[in-house]
């Protein structure tokens, strides 16, 4: 069986455990109006889609620019008969970020946080029939105890992620406990020999007077052979118990990240009587290590982590994704040649996910822990923020592909009150419900010896060439980092620059300004060129994570081509246009496959009568033709960079091209159109300065 495949039928059995409840209607107007304004919408809904992307919103948080505030879902669930005998749950993936959850006008229960998952049980609470009403009034307006309460991304409302009605028989695997299905997977002394496998299964009877039942675990190779069994019999007591089973497997297929993504087949059944629950899950055995001289390693092999940081919002959609757009943004992950992904700053969908670990991609999953705990703090964001931190531990933490928990990002950037005590309680809280994994913080004040020693890993968010100082500057950024934390392991967790692909200046030398409105993408280029340059040239690092593979919504911003954006990313907001330093990374990341790629195809037309031919190609045999006449002189400027010296464009239409000659022979091109114009001021594609 191949494992994207299995995954997809994982996905599909996720979602065959319940009912997926798609259809509803929606109002911001109170639900209480009887001239309330109700419309059709499809969950995953967001009612920010358009309004959180076109800017206006002030830094401080006061004036958002976009609508905060509540929503109101509704719909009529299916005839009470299909239910006979059964319990019913629901279960929302994500509601942003404050919900309560109503059947029927009776508040049955309420959640704080945008990003994991909760649930509730419908059962004894139903009418019979087909006239109950399930309502979920969402809110996502500032509430000082839900962090985030500061960033450079909005809080986008809504119920942007699946909801699920779910059947179970009297006795079952609970489908809600913490927002989890109610298994929890644990690995550990994990080796070429032996793996160490424990299964905790939450299980939940509604039978007053308790019973037996049976506990099996089943493990399958990728082949679907049975590898290993265990059976053990459980006492049931009403309501929710813990049940634990631990397993050696024996000289485990270990999972490789993109080099073997090899995964298991892990099945638990519950059974009492006649009451039934099957859940199935992929696994990965492997194990990590973080050195503060040697970087990272996986199953003692070393491995230079070479990662992307990631929103989940798309231009027009939010964070009201389906599977098919988070298939979309890892497709072009992989294809760039990235093995790591900072799932920045929040949980992301358990789809994607569940993607990474089929394919081999290490994953950082962070809280929204971002700048600032406010000022003057709200007593209880303490208990919402450790709450936030449990549920991601426990919902995500059975997936193989994350390797590290996330505490915080960039605190003290903000007014604040102190949030290192928090931060320290967070610590202590993720080993106990994690012993197994490593917890990290990033910042950009690396200064703060309190800030930068309280997690097992330190890692640097520093924009050398863009936020100050020329991109040369990442080298001395990265030493310095380790020589003030010699025994702690270092990551640089963002860099980059800005970039509008209708900005375009090819004899850019500098950086322009940040927060400015012109954004050149050859800068972007230019900078990405050297950075990646002083990063792999050193092997002290851990891992490194681009800022940002996508453009992504920052409300406050009016810079480069449009107001409402963080252009930093190397493909644009939309997902169809990968900028040119997008290039330069898939010729560096990838020695699978040739990579051939012409910049500066957009920077037309030009008023620049003579011009360096550049291109990104990790072939050595590379030849460059304008007008049919090859062009001599091609050589490298940068790593897999290569140019020709300036060379004389004739007024009008020039065609240049690239041919390139791989290892077996096959030739491969790349070729664009350039407008040579002396008074040139742009076109409707872009505009190009003079």
């Amino acid at each position: 069986m191949k494992w994207s495949l299995f995954i997809g039928s994982f996905l599909t059995a996720l979602a065959a455990q319940g009912m997926t409840l798609s259809n509803w209607i929606f109002t911001k107007t109170s639900p209480d109006d009887p001239q309330a304004e109700w419309k059709q919408v499809t969950v995953p809904h967001c009612w920010n889609a358009q309004d959180a992307q076109k800017g206006g919103g002030k830094e401080n948080n006061k004036d958002f620019g976009y609508y905060r505030g509540p929503g109101t879902y509704r719909i009529k669930l299916p005839d009470t008969a299909r239910f006979d005998g059964k319990r019913v749950f629901v279960r929302f993936g994500a509601v942003s970020n404050f919900a309560e959850v109503y059947l029927n006008g009776e508040k049955l229960a309420e959640h704080k946080g945008a990003f994991t998952s909760f649930g509730t049980e419908l059962t004894g609470k139903l009418k019979p029939g087909a006239g109950n009403v399930l309502e979920v009034r969402a809110d996502n307006s500032l509430r000082r105890e839900i962090l985030p309460i500061s960033g450079d991304f909005p809080v986008y409302g809504g119920m942007y992620r699946n909801v699920e009605l779910i059947e179970r028989d009297p006795v079952c695997i609970s489908p809600i406990a913490n927002g989890t299905d109610g298994v929890r997977i644990t690995q550990h002394n994990v080796s070429n020999e032996s793996a160490d496998l424990g299964v905790s299964v939450t299980v939940d009877s509604a039978l007053p007077d308790g019973g037996e039942g049976t506990l099996e675990i089943a493990l399958y190779d990728a082949q679907g052979k049975s590898i290993l069994k265990a059976s053990k019999p459980i006492r049931l007591t009403p309501g929710e118990s813990e049940h634990q089973v631990d397993m050696t497997v024996p000289s485990p297929h270990l999972w490789q990240g993109r080099e073997d993504p090899y995964l298991y087949k892990l099945d638990v059944r519950l059974s009492s009587g006649d009451n039934s629950t099957l859940l199935s899950y992929p696994i990965g055995f492997r194990s990590v290590s973080f050195d503060p001289d040697k970087g990272f390693s996986l199953n003692g092999k070393a491995l230079k982590i070479k990662g992307v940081c990631r929103h989940q919002d798309w231009e027009g959609k939010g964070w009201a994704l389906t599977e098919k757009e988070h298939r979309r943004d890892l497709d072009l992950i992989l294809e760039m040649g990235a093995n790591a992904i900072r799932l920045a700053h929040y949980p992301h969908d358990p789809k994607l996910i569940a993607m990474c670990d089929a394919e081999g991609v290490i994953l950082w999953e962070e809280i929204p822990f971002v700048d600032s705990v406010g000022k003057p703090k709200d007593p209880a964001v303490e208990e919402t923020t450790k709450q936030q931190l449990m549920e991601m531990i426990r919902q995500l933490g059975n997936h193989s592909s994350i390797v590290v928990w996330g505490l915080s990002n960039e605190l003290l950037h903000r007014s604040t009150d102190d949030p290192l005590p928090l931060l320290r309680e967070l610590n202590a809280l993720a080993h106990k419900e994690d012993p197994y994994r490593k917890t990290v913080v990033a910042v950009n004040r690396p200064g703060n010896k309190d800030l930068c020693s309280i997690a097992d890993l330190l890692a640097l968010n520093t924009y050398p060439g863009w936020y100050g100082g020329g991109p040369e500057g990442m080298g001395g950024a990265i030493d310095s980092l380790h020589k003030s934390y010699p025994n702690t392991p270092v990551a640089i967790s963002e860099y980059g620059s800005g970039a509008s692909i209708k900005h375009h200046d090819r004899n850019i030398s500098k950086a322009p300004k940040a927060g400015g409105k012109w954004h050149p993408e050859e800068w972007q280029s230019r900078s990405h060129e050297i950075l990646w340059d002083k990063i792999a040239s050193r092997e002290t690092t851990w891992g490194t994570f681009l800022w940002n593979m996508f453009d992504f919504a920052s409300v406050w911003r009016d810079e480069g081509d449009r107001p409402g954006i963080n252009d930093k990313g190397l493909v644009t907001f939309d997902r169809k246009v990968p900028k040119d330093a997008f290039y330069f990374y898939k010729a560096n990341w990838r020695d699978d496959i040739p990579v051939l790629h012409l910049q500066e195809k957009r920077a037309t037309p030009t008023s620049d009568e003579k011009v360096a031919i550049r291109f990104y190609s990790n072939m050595k045999n590379n030849k460059v033709f304008l007008n049919e006449k090859e062009v001599p002189g091609v050589s490298s400027y940068c790593r897999n960079g290569f140019a020709t010296p300036p060379v004389a464009l004739k007024r009008g239409r020039n065609v240049v091209k690239v041919i390139s000659k791989d290892d077996k022979g096959q030739l491969h091109r790349d070729e664009a159109e350039w407008i040579y114009q002396p008074d040139s001021k742009g076109n409707n594609d872009g505009d190009v300065k003079k």
